[in-house]
């Protein structure tokens, strides 16, 4: 038997979840909740990085607007959050960048021991210590990288494409956007009426599992800014 979980839409579970799967929408079915946030808790160690560009780079905001209410027969505020791209979890990019942070370090530490061989930092002892040192001389690079090359793009954005100023080419901007999006939802829905075999079992499984799962009330506690 079915009973309802009343959970808070905008607390630290759900940020983490929209986050770490860079969706601004939040499942409905208690069991698909609770196992991806397992997923993602047991993921997260080898991740991270990626998962902090997406905070970074792909803020998910809360909006307010108003839909039409069938009871009320008006249009009533609503506030929903908005995700500004189509960002993903990247998993083998954060994987690739947990590496990438070790070998960059590794290859730092090396170029100093080259010319400062005597300094205290290469004679630890302790196998943890140096990990640590080696991944955060590569973390402090990637950082300094990233906010450099951040500050390059943004110069570079400057004599690129000019940004719509008037109302129409606001208007044409937002046409060509709700195309693109439109198009993005018939693939969607013409992939989703054609499963695969695969597909055709996930989607017995999750038929017979949301027949035995709680569903999700997702209580709203903040505004709009």
């Amino acid at each position: 038997m079915n009973n309802t979980w009343k959970l808070n839409r905008d607390g630290s579970l759900a940020s983490f979840y929209r986050y770490f799967y860079a969706k601004d929408t939040l499942p409905n079915n208690g069991c698909d909740y609770f196992w991806l946030l397992c997923l993602g808790f047991v993921l997260m160690p080898f991740v991270w990085p990626a998962v902090l560009l997406n905070m970074w780079n792909n803020k998910i905001i809360l909006r307010e607007t108003t839909r039409w209410s069938k009871e009320l027969q008006a249009d009533v505020p609503y506030t929903y959050y908005y995700k500004n791209s189509s960002g993903f979890i990247q998993t083998g990019l954060g994987i690739i960048l947990n590496f990438l942070l070790f070998i960059i370090g590794g290859l730092i530490l090396g170029l100093f021991y080259k010319h400062f061989p005597s300094l205290s930092i290469f004679h630890l002892t302790s196998a943890i210590l140096t990990t640590v040192l080696i991944y955060t001389v590569g973390l402090g690079f990637i950082g300094i990288a990233y906010y450099c090359g951040a500050y390059l793009i943004k110069q570079l954005a400057k004599i690129g494409p000019k940004r719509p100023e008037t109302p129409e080419e606001w208007h044409a901007y937002y046409d060509k956007q709700e195309a693109k999006e439109a198009k993005r939802r018939a693939a969607y829905i013409h992939k989703q009426s054609h499963p695969s075999f695969f597909k055709m079992i996930g989607m017995r499984f999750m038929s017979y599992k949301e027949e035995n799962c709680p569903l999700i009330e997702w209580e709203e506690t903040k505004k709009a800014n």
